[in-house]
């Protein structure tokens, strides 16, 4: 096949409901109860979301969506900083401007994003280039991976950090405080600043919120306002549709149990010292992966742990998919157990190079979850995945399956 009958061809499949990259990943929309609509979101806002599946336009409650994937992951990420991040692990590329104690954000995907300063963990300027912007963007990084409240300037030609708080931000100036003393900083010295936690918890919204992720991997969550087949408008921003390749719904109708602080974790390790439990990652580090799939959101735990949520009798179900993680030993083997107020609900037992297992549970009028891990027949201290773990309220949504538009 010739080359430009090769890009005629990869011109049709966008146009229909299937969007692939290497990975041959479609398009389509996760709803909260673990099943997948093949499709294309083509239009949304707070009530309702129009997925077009096979020609025919199907309607579903917009709170009953997780995910919806518009277009393929992107395959090359610069490895340059990102030059706002915000509560919840947000991150953008872009120019930041300040207006006081407000800041004004612009890119070519993103337009009219202002946040006030305090949903702020750190901001990157970088003013500064060639061989000498690696040095500053690695003192920036280590203060930031920190949570370090601090600022990176240029001194005598050479990156210098020291403490202090950032008060407002302006076109020209930076307005901190440090050692009880306030004063001006010129912002073309100034490379960076840190003012808390990079990872700090997104607050609970009695809106629906979705994140918004961007092919240069950006990612933003704001109150979902409509989403149409050339924007999506959150907040009070508007970002182009080309730039996103997948959203996240979220709110007060569903929780991811990752974003969730448990009460009490307790592991043990067969030997030496045990790794502790990671949010989004398996528990060594690295992305979740079971049989070959990768899964953005979960619990990556060793095989001797034990997680216990507060739920507070809010939601109606919890849902996950459980299995020994991909990087685990040949033998990996464990026992994944689901308790309730001190009941067990599940438990099911996994081998490494099985599917996950995919579990919807019925949590109304539960207080307590536990998270369990047992070693297997192995009795080795295996690297077990909590995937996708999520709980959700559907008391007042529609059936799942949706309505037909057409």
């Amino acid at each position: 096949m010739s080359r430009a009958g090769g890009l005629l061809l990869a011109a049709l499949a966008v146009t229909l409901l299937y969007v692939r990259d290497a990975s041959a990943e479609p398009t389509g929309v996760a709803l909260v109860d673990g099943r997948s609509q093949p499709g294309l979101l083509i239009s949304a806002d707070a009530e309702k979301a129009i997925v077009l599946v096979s020609g025919k336009r199907i309607e579903f409650a917009t709170r009953l969506l997780v995910s919806a994937r518009l277009a393929p992951d992107a395959l090359e990420v610069s490895p340059d900083p990102f030059n706002i991040y915000l509560a919840g692990g947000d991150r953008l590329r872009g120019k930041v401007d300040g207006e006081g104690e407000s800041i004004v954000f612009e890119s070519k995907a993103i337009k009219g994003l202002k946040t006030n300063l305090d949903s702020v963990s750190a901001v990157c300027l970088g003013t500064f280039f060639g061989q000498v912007q690696t040095n500053y963007r690695t003192l920036f990084e280590k203060q930031r991976a920190a949570g370090r409240e601090s600022i990176v300037v240029n001194r005598g030609s050479k990156p210098f950090s020291f403490r202090a708080s950032v008060l407002d931000i302006r076109a020209d100036s930076l307005t901190v405080r440090m050692a009880d003393q306030q004063r001006d900083l010129p912002r073309d010295k100034v490379y960076g600043f840190v003012r808390a936690a990079p990872e700090a918890a997104l607050p609970e919204s009695d809106e629906i919120l979705v994140r918004v992720h961007l092919k240069d991997g950006g990612r933003i969550t704001l109150p979902l306002k409509s989403i149409t087949e050339t924007s999506i408008e959150v907040g009070g921003a508007t970002i182009a549709r080309k730039a996103v390749t997948h959203l996240e719904f979220t709110g007060n109708h569903i929780a991811h149990v990752s974003r969730m602080q448990p009460v009490s974790a307790d592991e043990t390790a067969l030997f030496g010292k045990a790794p502790r439990w990671r949010r989004d990652a398996m528990v060594l580090g690295g992305r979740l992966r079971i049989d070959g799939r990768t899964y953005e959101r979960g619990i990556g735990v060793q095989s001797r742990s034990r997680i216990e949520y507060a739920l507070g009798r809010r939601w109606s179900h919890f849902f996950v998919r459980c299995g020994i993680d991909d990087a685990a030993s040949r033998e990996g083997e464990a026992i994944f157990r689901v308790l309730g107020d001190g009941k067990l609900l599940h438990e099911v037992t996994r081998r490494r190079g099985q599917a996950a297992d995919v579990l919807l549970i019925p949590v109304a009028g539960v207080d307590r979850l536990v998270l369990e891990v047992l070693p297997g027949s192995s009795y080795t201290s295996d690297l077990c995945d909590w995937a996708d773990a999520r709980v959700y309220n559907n008391r007042k949504s529609e059936p799942a399956n949706g309505k037909d538009k057409r």
